[in-house]
């Protein structure tokens, strides 16, 4: 196994130029940084991130904790989360937590046990979620995508309630009246802030609120079967109850759900009901689904970046940076209405 002298060596630079460019700890000049990574890759060698932690008294791993690793917007978080820290010098340790508390409170446990320079969390719940535990071991956290009412954190989100809000403007100036919303379950805080973006929008149009129109799935995490079975069920209720001439899915994975609610009862994507959902994805672009569409990678870059400061001994008030999102429009949101005779 080649050593950190004969990368030295092979680019040029002293051992302690080398350790400083593939930890990150240090800035080093672009030019000689390249060179050490193109000497330690030709070499194939790997530093020995354990012995260096026991010398420096000093983590070089992250902890993420995300509420659903299949949803895709996580998944696409976390890829780019991990590719900021290794930049860095970092290696990150992801954990689904499932929107279960006591299996987040369970991961905290275990990354503070193992002493892990930072946390990135995606709170279970607003006001319960438990990262007490990390901050009294003086590990910063960074919560993404929801905020966390009980620990004052450097915050990350997208422009919620703004994206529904041009959601509906949208279907509103297409012609719909009946906008009908699916919102996720009421203790966390995207939920929340979409359906107050729902509710803004209509006031601003001047249209009343329909309680039958607002529909919430309870179910979280990473049960796939039963979010697409209680979707479908919400959904088709719905139509047959309240007669939406729209809908606004504010979560990518309930969308397979209420597409299957569509067919069930009848309905044709954007000629019976105009759709627009949160979160894009190769099905949407295939199906001509209008999306809202979050930056994932910005998300994930400025929430590794904002924990390394603080790891680095950053102390400002912890602040929140709010993305703004954009809405992708295709043909499921327009009411082309055909006569039966002309579908196929």
């Amino acid at each position: 196994m080649a050593t950190i002298k004969e990368v030295a060596q092979l680019a040029g630079v002293s051992t302690a130029t080398v350790s400083r460019a593939l930890s990150g700890a240090r800035p080093v000049n672009a030019d000689v940084a390249a060179r050490v990574l193109e000497a330690s890759h030709a070499l194939g060698y790997r530093p020995n991130r354990v012995a260096r932690s026991l010398r420096t008294q000093v983590s070089t791993t992250l902890g993420l904790i995300i509420s659903d690793v299949q949803n895709p917007f996580f998944t696409a978080v976390a890829r780019a989360a991990e590719r900021t820290a290794a930049d860095n010098g970092y290696s990150l340790v992801l954990c689904n937590s499932d929107d279960d508390l006591h299996l987040e409170r369970r991961y905290l446990d275990v990354l503070v046990a193992e002493q892990v320079a930072g946390l990135i969390l995606t709170p279970a719940d607003e006001k319960a979620s438990s990262v007490d535990v990390a901050l009294a071991a003086g590990i910063p956290v960074v919560s993404v995508d929801r905020r966390l009412r009980t620990a004052d954190l450097d915050t990350v989100l997208v422009d919620n309630a703004h994206a529904v809000h041009k959601a509906v403007d949208l279907l509103v100036r297409e012609g719909c009246r009946r906008v009908a919303v699916l919102v996720g379950p009421e203790h966390t805080t995207t939920a929340a802030e979409r359906l107050r973006g729902y509710r803004d929008a209509l006031t601003d149009h001047q249209i009343p609120e329909d309680p039958g129109l607002i529909v919430h799935s309870q179910v979280t995490g990473g049960d796939v079967a039963t979010l697409h079975k209680e979707t479908k069920g919400l959904i088709t209720e719905v139509i047959r109850e309240h007669s939406p001439d729209s809908l606004v899915i504010t979560n990518g994975p309930m969308i397979a759900g209420s597409l299957a609610a569509l067919a069930d009862t009848g309905r044709h994507l954007g000629e019976d009901l105009a759709v627009v959902v949160f979160d894009d994805m190769p099905l949407a672009e295939f199906i001509g689904l209008t999306s809202i569409v979050q930056p994932t990678e910005a998300i994930a870059q400025q929430a590794v970046e904002l924990l390394l400061s603080r790891v680095a001994g950053s102390t400002p008030p912890p602040h929140e940076v709010v993305f703004k999102s954009v809405l992708t429009i295709r043909t499921s949101s327009s009411l082309r209405r055909v006569s039966p005779g002309r579908r196929r």
